[in-house]
């Protein structure tokens, strides 16, 4: 038995050399120089066991996984891990965590710097931390990377948000140089019209508190560059087709003519108003699942449009067809389900100082029907009853 069995194995040993003899050695292939150099696969690390909501014991362990990544091949999973180690240094609050969080911070701006931050890079508002260093290192790291790639938009819009904080002027010195370089980009004018608005805000605050040096030209001034300002940013808008179908363009719509208001140019606010009021035509009706125009429907356009408009109308005499426009702008087709969100009274307050008591009334109570703020509701009660008082209420301003 033993002696068949190896002759067995010895047979199947002769017959596959034999195969292995037979078979034609294969000519070697010309090595292939490729055309660009390959990079050097990723640094495989493995994520850490407690990637959110570090403590005191997963975090050393974070940081010494992100130690062997080189910069180049962190995924997006890395960075978000520095922006949670920022966080958790940030929730210690000591000057050793503070310490530990300044180096993310600066990754962040000096690798990713097309990526929007907000809150990961700080909150610098005071005039000492000018003096910070570790303000200083981020304001510095900001301007070179805006030096380095000049024509990118985000790594520049990025730059003036970080410095709008404390320091607009030269957040307004980047913005305006973008747009030299891109004229047609929107964002450029929205953050410089926010620095403006900022300004006026200031400058109105400054002179309501009677500060030194406040003057109510300072608050005309800056009025003046945030309506100018805006209407850049609408001829930008409007020749973009996917902005001229937006809520952007109706927003600064609305803003123009009250700023217009404002500055006592009845025609530029007439315009603007008739524009808000008809914008909702603009509707793409085969579009009506889509973001895009969806917001452009028939009940904003009313409210807002109508309640300019009476403004304005008042303005120039008309105190009827100014009635007419308060009592139109809560008027909307049967089958709309429009609920009132934000208020805006400016128009029955200018109206009850006229002494039209009865259609402010009566406009409070079709408000209050369509309120759906339990805070406005309060309100619009609260002005009812003052006026059947013969008492004027007090209005600050739209809610924003």
């Amino acid at each position: 038995m033993t002696k068949t069995i190896f002759s067995l194995l010895l047979i199947t040993f002769i017959f596959a050399f034999s195969i292995k003899a037979q078979t034609p050695t294969p000519t070697p292939t010309p090595a292939v120089v490729p055309e660009t150099i390959l990079l050097p696969p990723q640094v495989q690390v493995p994520l850490p066991t407690k990637r959110w909501g570090f403590d005191d014991k997963t975090a050393p362990e974070a940081e010494a996984r992100l130690k062997k990544i080189p910069d180049a091949q962190h995924a997006p999973d890395d960075i978000d891990i520095r922006i949670e180690l920022i966080e958790y240094y940030e929730r210690k609050d000591t000057p050793e965590a503070k310490k530990a969080a300044q180096p993310h911070r600066l990754w962040l701006v000096r690798n990713r710097p097309e990526r929007p931050y907000y809150r990961e890079l700080g909150w610098w508002m005071s005039e000492e931390d000018l003096k910070n260093p570790d303000y200083i290192a981020l304001k510095e790291e900001w301007l070179k990377q805006v030096n380095l790639k000049k024509t990118n938009d985000k790594i520049r819009l990025g730059a003036a948000r970080f410095l709008f904080q404390n320091e607009d002027a030269l957040a307004e010195k980047l913005l305006k140089e973008g747009q030299q370089i891109n004229p047609n980009l929107y964002d450029y004018y929205e953050r410089l019209m926010e620095i403006y608005e900022y300004r006026f805000n200031t400058a109105v605050t400054d002179y309501e508190a009677a500060k030194a040096n406040a003057r109510e030209a300072d608050i005309d001034a800056a009025l003046r560059k945030l309506f100018v300002e805006g209407e850049k940013g609408l001829a930008v808008i409007a020749k973009t087709e996917l902005l001229a179908r937006s809520s952007d363009h109706f927003d600064l719509v609305v803003k123009l003519a009250a700023m217009a208001l404002d500055l006592n140019e009845l025609k530029k606010a007439r315009a603007f108003a008739e524009t808000a009021l008809n914008l909702n035509l603009k509707k793409d009706e085969s579009d009506e699942d889509s973001n895009d125009g969806g917001w452009f429907d028939t009940d904003k356009a009313i409210y807002y449009g109508n309640t300019l408009l009476g403004r304005v109308t008042l303005r120039e005499g008309n105190t009827a067809k100014a009635k007419e426009h308060l009592s139109a702008s809560l008027t909307f087709p049967e089958e709309s389900e429009f609920k009132l969100q934000q208020i805006e009274l400016d128009l029955a307050a200018e109206l009850l100082a006229k002494g039209e008591k009865q259609a402010v009334l009566d406009y409070l109570a079709r408000a209050e029907k369509l309120t759906i703020d339990e805070e406005n509701i309060k309100i619009f009660r609260r002005w009812q009853r003052l006026i059947k008082r013969n008492s004027l209420p007090l209005w600050l301003g739209s809610v924003d």
